[in-house]
Parts: structure tokens; C-alpha cells; sequence
């Protein structure tokens, strides 16, 4: 986890973060368990292609476990050597003789995680959303990582889910949502949520790629995002990965809770109204 330096202002929606604000570099992954669009599959490219991003946080969605395809392997476990990180697994269909779901893994402490089923409708698969919990710099944040349906109105309905699970502490979703920018879904989960991706909700961006989202609620805000288009990730598999860097105010962490206190001359330029 890293801490900025600078002071913050506001440029095409994106943020730049405050002196002592918190940094965490999130990542959302769609794995298609391990397999490319080569056909092959690789763990090892699919690791690389996360650690190159450095990332704090990674929501990966397609996950086996225990799984005839993936040769039977632990998938959460294979990643989470790999990647060097603690993880919780999501595990929502029994598939192929083993389970399947969505994984998060943190360089931050755990501190709490629970797999929720979402709603779905008859001809539908059944989808969950995994909330984990993390500790950034003592303040709590939830992570939601979940993987729509591919029914509209099943996606509809879980994105509601989602909204009505939110709780009162900064919130960070990622996933594959199935779900194009302006669509009805994202509509709903913007209730809650702002869109990390340059140019925000209005889906008019033309560099907007696939259907993979980081969406966060206050407040907690964008530092920058991407879509990580390469050689490499366009054949590891048939998403590219989403990186966002987002900022946890100062206000929110270190100041609250005295970290900073040994320097007033910072916090009356940070934040002067707090002085008067």
C-alpha cells in the first residue's frame, strides 16, 4: 500500500490524492479459469499478468476448485502462492466435480468475509457476490467481487441485491457485470456506486473495453483506472483486466486517527475550514 504526497485536485473526474491519503491498487480479472484465447491453460501467465500491475487488492471471477477441466487443481490456493497474498473463496455452482466461483485476494489484512447468493431467475445460473473485508490503515473497507448473470433480468435484480447489501463504511465492487455502461444494471448500482473509469457513468467513451467494472461509494474516489491492454493479456484470457488506484482521504485515516498529528502546519493546508 502506498502514500501520496500530493495535495489534491480534480482533472477530467479523476482524483489526485491527498497528502497522506491511502492508495490501494485494486484489480478486477475475469480468469475464464485459467484458459486463454490460445486454448491453453497457464496459471503462470495469468499471475504474471497480475503482478506486473502491483496490485493491493485483485477480484478475480471464474475461479475452479477441485474442478475436472483445471486437472483438479486449487485455483484460490495455486493464485494465492503465486501472487504471495491472503485470499477468501466465493465458491456459488458445484461444476465439473468440484466448485466454482469468484476469489479475492489482499496484501492487506483480512479481517472478515461472507459469500452471498444473488438472486436469479428460471433459466439463469446461480451467481454470488463475495465481501470481503479489509483494513486499511485502521478503517475498515468492504470489497464486494462478484460476477453478473447473463439473463438482463436477473442482472437487474442482483444489481439491486448488491445496493441493498451495502453497509455504512467505504465500499469497493468489482466484477464482470455482463453489463454495458448505460445500461439498466449500471443505472441501479449508480445509486450507490461511481464508476472508476475515465469519463464516469455516461458510457459515451469509445475507449471504454469489455464489461469489467470497479465501482466505489464514498469516500473513496479514483486515482486513475485502465483496461491493461497487451500482447499478453489479450491471450491469457478473453477479458483484459481492469486496474483502478484509488484513493481513501486523509480525512478518513490518518488524520482521524491521530497518525499525522505531529504536523499541523500539513493539516491546517489540507483542510483550513477545520481550523476556524
Amino acid at each position: 500500500m502506498r502514500l501520496t504526497v500530493l495535495i489534491a485536485f480534480f482533472l477530467r473526474g479523476t482524483t489526485v490524492a491527498l497528502a497522506g491519503d491511502a492508495v490501494i491498487t485494486v484489480v478486477s480479472y475475469n480468469i475464464h479459469h485459467g484458459e486463454g484465447t490460445d486454448g491453453a491453460q497457464d496459471l503462470d501467465r495469468i499471475a504474471d499478468v497480475i503482478l506486473a500491475l502491483e496490485p493491493d487488492v485483485v477480484c478475480l471471477q471464474e475461479v475452479d476448485q477441485g474442478c475436472a477441466r483445471t486437472s483438479g487443481l486449487d485455483l484460490p490456493e495455486e493464485f494465492g502462492k503465486r501472487l504471495n497474498m491472503e485470499y477468501r473463496f466465493g465458491p456459488n455452482l458445484d461444476y465439473d466435480g468440484g466448485k466454482y466461483g469468484n476469489c479475492t485476494y489482499s496484501k492487506l489484512p483480512i479481517v472478515d468475509h461472507v459469500n452471498f447468493t444473488l438472486p436469479f431467475v428460471d433459466g439463469g445460473e446461480r451467481r454470488g457476490c463475495l465481501r470481503t473485508t479489509i483494513e486499511v490503515i485502521g478503517l475498515r473497507v468492504d470489497v464486494l467481487n462478484t460476477h453478473f448473470d447473463l439473463l438482463p433480468s436477473a442482472r437487474i435484480e442482483q444489481a439491486a441485491y448488491v445496493v441493498e447489501s451495502v453497509r455504512d463504511v467505504p465500499t469497493i465492487l468489482a466484477g464482470d457485470l455482463n453489463a454495458t455502461p448505460d445500461s439498466k444494471p449500471l443505472r441501479v448500482l449508480l445509486r450507490a456506486f461511481m464508476d472508476t473509469y475515465p469519463g464516469g457513468d455516461s458510457g459515451n467513451d469509445p475507449g471504454r473495453r469489455g464489461i469489467d467494472y470497479v465501482l466505489v461509494s464514498e469516500p473513496l474516489n479514483a486515482v486513475s483506472s485502465r483496461f491493461v491492454d497487451t500482447p499478453s493479456t489479450r491471450v491469457a484470457s478473453d477479458h483484459l483486466p481492469y486496474v483502478a488506484q484509488l484513493a481513501l482521504p486523509a480525512r478518513e485515516t490518518a488524520l482521524d486517527r491521530g497518525i499525522q498529528n505531529q504536523d499541523d502546519r500539513i493539516r491546517k493546508a489540507i483542510f483550513p475550514e477545520d481550523q476556524e
